[in-house]
């Protein structure tokens, strides 16, 4: 020979990262990594269904950067793979060697409550919730609409979907609920409009109420006093509770009095009951 001439290794790539058993979260970013031996460039795909069929994530980046920044795609499955190849003679590459998995990013949604319920006070109502890759959750409310925050639990199973909460004794048209992810509590969400937190409903009779005594035909009032109810249900019952008349199915509770003429029937058990029209 006229002059010495080279004799190298050949091309080829070799893919470090991911290469099987990683759980990446879409949107999340990730390097994928790689060795590489006399190639200049390199293209770099995933795919989703195990290798039958691929997408570009970037063609003829510098093979000599060893590392690419990834975006990992809104493509959930258990059965992701990366291949590099040589952007020159494709031939030339490598791929994951086994699957990975690329999951949802971890969300938690308040279900209920969300906006226009009034709670009563003492009552147990359920905190619902959906989420997504999160293990445990932190409850909290707010009474005024979020500027501070009570705990309702540190820490329950986000799978369950639900917590029976006794609502506690703190009037507020101002209620909100938080739902967060207990290992990062940047994931969380928030009842979307204000609920009420309201005494609890309740109704008495106050007249007839024992010991009265009235003349078939004559006018008399039944009267009331009540809290956190809208209408009233009336009815009179001749035999001490065993059957009972509707006299008003639903009339206002503020007014406190219903104008009522006694029936012509003749009885020494006679009772009077008074109930909330909404929830007997």
């Amino acid at each position: 020979s006229n002059a010495p001439f080279t004799i190298t290794a050949p091309p080829s790539v070799t893919l470090t990262s991911p290469n099987g058993g990683e759980g990446w979260i879409v949107s999340s970013t990730h390097s994928i990594t790689w060795t590489q031996s006399n190639v200049a460039n390199v293209n770099l795909e995933y795919s989703s269904n195990s290798g039958s069929t691929w997408n570009t994530i970037v063609s003829g980046t510098a093979a000599s950067t060893g590392s690419y920044s990834w975006k990992v795609p809104n493509s959930v499955t258990t059965q992701a793979l990366v291949r590099i190849s040589n952007a020159s003679n494709t031939a030339v590459n490598d791929a994951s060697n086994a699957t990975f998995t690329i999951a949802a990013a971890p969300s938690v949604t308040v279900v209920a409550p969300n906006g226009g319920e009034i709670w009563f006070i003492g009552s147990s109502q359920n905190i619902t919730w959906s989420q997504v890759g999160v293990s445990n959750i932190k409850l909290e409310y707010s009474t005024n609409n979020g500027t501070a925050w009570s705990v309702v639990t540190a820490s329950t199973p986000a799978s369950t979907g639900s917590y029976a909460w006794t609502v506690p004794n703190t009037l507020s048209s101002q209620a909100l609920i938080r739902v967060s992810d207990v290992v990062n509590a940047t994931t969380k969400d928030v009842s979307n409009a204000v609920f009420a937190i309201a005494p609890a409903p309740v109704v008495a009779v106050t007249s007839p109420n024992g010991g009265e005594s009235y003349f078939a035909g004559s006018n008399t009032n039944i009267t009331w006093t009540s809290a956190s109810i809208s209408n009233v249900r009336i009815e009179f019952s001749p035999d001490g509770g065993a059957n009972w008349t509707m006299l008003a199915a639903g009339t206002p509770a503020s007014a406190g009095s219903f104008a009522w003429t006694v029936p012509g029937t003749f009885t020494s058990s006679g009772l009077v009951r008074v109930s909330d029209a909404a929830g007997a």
